[in-house]
């Protein structure tokens, strides 16, 4: 058999039927031949390979649209250029995935803390690891009543976000 329906074109690439007509109506992957009478679309075996390496660039991260452009240019120093830009993305958003997950860590200890509070008048024993003191150059300020156009009030945010930093 040389030619294959768009359901064993589907099976026999682990993809479903609804990939495939979305990837010929982007263009990406066109029927080898159309039934002008049915509608039917039929697909080769040779196809399989374009099907692969769309499916591949998707699971990077290309979009459709730069997946088309590849395939069109037919440009591998484009193609790694597409690449190099999808992978310093992907650092950066594992990145922001480390510190969200660390963040998340932290406020689940932080509620851990608030849930196993001490019972009142009651003496308890606990157990502080060590800590260290951070000292932060920090201009002067002095609160005193103030506004929000206070110079204090803005001193003491500055100061807060240089600790921050």
């Amino acid at each position: 058999m040389d030619r294959f329906t768009t359901g064993q074109m589907a099976q026999l690439n682990h993809v479903t039927k609804k990939t495939l007509m979305l990837y010929h109506k982007e263009g990406l992957l066109i029927p080898e031949e159309i039934d002008p009478a049915t509608g039917y679309r039929y697909y080769s075996l040779s196809q399989c390979s374009t099907l692969d390496v769309i499916q591949q660039m998707k699971l990077a991260g290309l979009s459709l649209s730069e997946i088309r452009e590849v395939l069109d240019k037919k440009d591998v120093a484009y193609l790694q250029t597409l690449l190099n830009r999808q992978t310093r993305q992907l650092e950066r958003a594992m990145e922001q995935l480390r510190l969200s997950q660390n963040a998340t860590r932290e406020l689940i200890r932080t509620c851990g803390i608030c849930l196993n509070k001490p019972v009142c008048n009651v003496i308890t024993l606990e157990y502080l690891p060590r800590r260290r003191i951070l000292r932060f150059p920090v201009p002067p300020y002095y609160m005193a009543a103030c506004r929000d156009e206070d110079p204090q009030l803005k001193n003491w945010e500055i100061a807060l976000r240089a600790i921050k930093d």
